[in-house]
């Protein structure tokens, strides 16, 4: 038979070992809510990250579409401005008169010299440069103007004049360009008889000048028709020609010049046909310009 001490010892270790159960269920317990909650934190943290990239990517996609939007609009900007532009164009078009201008393409054969003494240039004469690179070479030729509306025109030419004489192959030529109003009639044909002078080494280096600079000799003519009204198109006719000279294979070093000999072609350039260039005006007296279509490619 068990003492009363026996039983109260056993009752007492039972009693000890039913208190550490209970504490290690209690810290079970504490670290199992502090893990729910460290995962419902990590939870509701993921969900506010994806919803602030997901915010992110809204914005990003928004401002795309608003670039998108602003890109259309101002192609739509641009295309409505060309087909105002155009139209006006075409308008201004229709009002210009039936005109044109045609340079005839086969100069007559050049001459050389200057002043009151020209001479033929004939096919066996050589020129040397330097030497002779400042003697002057004229080629003549003309220029129709040509009225096909039914009302008066006036051109606008700029020229020398120049022309052939009645004997001895004899020519004359004004070596100061002027300025010409020409008045054509309704289905008339005017011609204008011009030289293009300039000097041996700019026909061989640069061919015939498209503008005498300000300086007393020809250069190629130009003719414009610009009408009476303020606003509205100008057109503008011009020609070129390329040098008729060629150089000859053999050259002559004399000392530390090297000279060239040059002789005109077997055929001459032939006058090249008219180049038009149309201006479009809103109004000419104060410059300003109807401004040209914006291309769609364009960027601001």
């Amino acid at each position: 038979m068990l003492t009363s001490m026996n039983i109260a010892y056993q009752a007492g270790q039972a009693l000890s070992g039913f208190d550490v159960t209970a504490g290690e269920w209690m810290t079970t317990g504490v670290a199992a809510i502090a893990a729910v909650a460290v995962i419902y934190q990590s939870v509701h943290t993921r969900r506010s990250a994806d919803a602030s990239k997901d915010a992110a990517n809204a914005a990003v996609k928004g401002l795309e579409i608003a670039n998108s939007a602003l890109q259309v609009a101002r192609d739509e900007e641009r295309h409505s401005r060309t087909l105002v532009t155009e139209t006006v164009r075409t308008h201004m078009d229709a009002t210009l008169p039936e005109v044109s201008v045609a340079f005839a393409s086969d100069p007559i054969w050049p001459y050389i010299g200057g002043g009151q003494q020209w001479d033929l240039l004939t096919p066996d004469r050589r020129l040397r440069s330097p030497g002779e690179h400042d003697l002057r070479v004229a080629l003549l030729s003309s220029v129709s103007l040509s009225n096909g509306s039914n009302r008066l025109v006036e051109f606008k030419v700029e020229y020398t004049p120049g022309r052939t004489g009645m004997m001895d192959n004899a020519i004359a030529v004004m070596e100061r360009s002027r300025v010409e109003r020409v008045l054509v009639e309704p289905g008339a044909v005017r011609s204008i008889n011009f030289a293009v002078v300039a000097m041996l080494y700019e026909w061989i280096e640069a061919g015939a000048p498209t503008s005498n600079n300000g300086q007393d000799r020809c250069a190629l003519p130009m003719v414009s028709y610009q009408g009476s009204t303020d606003w509205g198109a100008s057109v503008t006719w011009s020609t070129g020609i390329e040098s008729p000279f060629v150089a000859e294979p053999m050259r002559e070093v004399t000392g530390e010049t090297t000279v060239t000999t040059y002789r005109l072609a077997l055929e001459l350039p032939a006058f090249e046909p008219s180049m038009e260039v149309r201006e479009y005006w809103l109004s000419k007296s104060s410059g300003i310009p109807l401004e040209p279509p914006i291309s769609a490619a364009g960027t601001d």
